[in-house]
């Protein structure tokens, strides 16, 4: 039964009715000519059915003879199929085009967002990149990003990691940048913890070693606070790994200068403005070439909707502000206003677990520079292990 319903649908066929004049002659002219029909109700007086589409015409005789008015009702089958594609085949070969291009378009790098990087200048890094292959206009599909990204950090060895994704016609580098960590002693290492700053003794917390000071002792830095020299009952000496938090008041000077006369980064308001078509996983660029210059970039992403649905296509546009240095002429008071927020993130970089307890500040004009001072008295940790050298 399938088989049959399957050719039937390759050969294509025409639903019909019939009706007035003698349906019953109509119906046994067709047989003795051997003319397939199925799907035969009558309703209403009226004959329905189907047939072969190559069938149909040769029961016009019939109906001629016998009286019956032929109508036909749907063609069904590949072939009426194949028929309705054809009138719309132009917007078909369009929408093909189109995909074409947006997986050519997708397949070459535009531009390549690079981030995390604050010591290493970004342009060593482009350089180094574009040195290895990854730059506007390469050819993403058959690009060795594990072998870019190997390459980068062997070459700019200030760099900790890096990641890159390829993301439509955008490279994204996100690079992190080395912390050499503090010196420090292993602990199967005999050690002393002495003073990294002069100070006043708070608290004293001896995990392990002889302690050399008391709370209220001064200190001065390099000074021994706990020995990894300890005496046993009976006499003998031992090494050990001397650790634990020696907290004092100490005292701090912070200084930052803001020339009157000085080069800022500002935004010229000239505006460029890119957009991206993303459709599904793929960013078709809405333009050519490479920004070069300095700018601050801006991006927006907006969704296509239609009546509140969400379509996989949205729009991308990347808005870049011009920048140039311009001389900029400060008095007193607003580089002073400068000064304080440069001395905030000074306190934020240089401070960090350090409490502190009062402040009092300063500032002074030296040959058309504002100098900003804070003499800080801190609460912190001033111990440090030091390796003990056995000769």
């Amino acid at each position: 039964m399938f088989l049959l319903r399957f050719i039937q649908y390759l050969l294509g066929y025409t639903q019909f009715s019939a009706e007035n004049g003698s349906i019953e002659r109509f119906l046994s002219l067709v047989s003795k000519n051997e003319i397939v029909l199925w799907g035969i109700r009558v309703k209403d007086a009226t004959l329905h059915a189907s047939t072969l589409s190559r069938n149909f015409r040769k029961l016009h005789p019939f109906a001629m003879v016998t009286g019956v008015t032929l109508t036909r009702e749907a063609q069904k089958g590949l072939p009426a199929q194949l028929k309705r594609l054809k009138r719309h085949l132009g917007v078909f070969i369009g929408i093909i085009l189109f995909l074409i291009l947006i997986v050519f378009f997708s397949s070459f790098v535009w531009e390549v967002d690079l981030e995390g990087n604050k010591e290493v200048p970004t342009e060593q890094i482009e350089g180094v990149l574009s040195e290895l292959g990854l730059k506007p206009g390469a050819y993403a599909l058959f690009m060795q990003v594990r072998y870019i990204q190997n390459g980068l950090l062997l070459r700019v060895p200030e760099l900790a990691g890096v990641t890159i994704n390829l993301h439509g016609s955008t490279a994204y580098v996100r690079v992190r940048e080395r912390r050499y960590a503090p010196d420090f002693v292993p602990q199967s290492q005999p050690c002393n913890v002495k003073a990294t700053r002069d100070g006043k003794i708070l608290k004293v917390e001896n995990e392990e070693g002889k302690s050399m000071i008391k709370p209220g002792e001064a200190v001065t830095a390099g000074q021994l606070l706990l020995s990894g020299v300890v005496d046993d009952r009976d006499g003998a000496s031992r090494l050990v790994h001397a650790r634990g938090s020696v907290v004092a008041q100490t005292s701090r000077d912070l200084r930052v200068s803001v020339p009157l006369h000085a080069s800022v980064r500002t935004e010229t308001g000239q505006q460029v403005r890119r957009r991206t078509l993303n459709v599904f996983n793929y960013g078709v660029p809405l333009y050519f070439g490479a920004l070069k210059g300095d700018y601050n970039r801006y991006t927006e992403t907006k969704p296509l909707q239609i009546l509140q649905v969400k379509l996989p296509i949205s729009i991308t546009t990347k808005t870049y502000h011009a920048c140039m240095a311009k001389q900029v002429d400060y008095t007193q008071a607003q580089a002073l206003k400068v000064a304080k927020q440069k001395m905030a993130e000074e306190e934020k970089s240089e401070l960090s677990g350090v409490k502190i307890l009062s402040r009092t500040t300063e500032n002074h004009l030296d040959n058309g520079t504002l100098v900003f001072t804070e003499h800080l008295q801190c609460e912190e940790d001033i111990a440090t292990e030091e390796e003990i050298q056995i000769s």
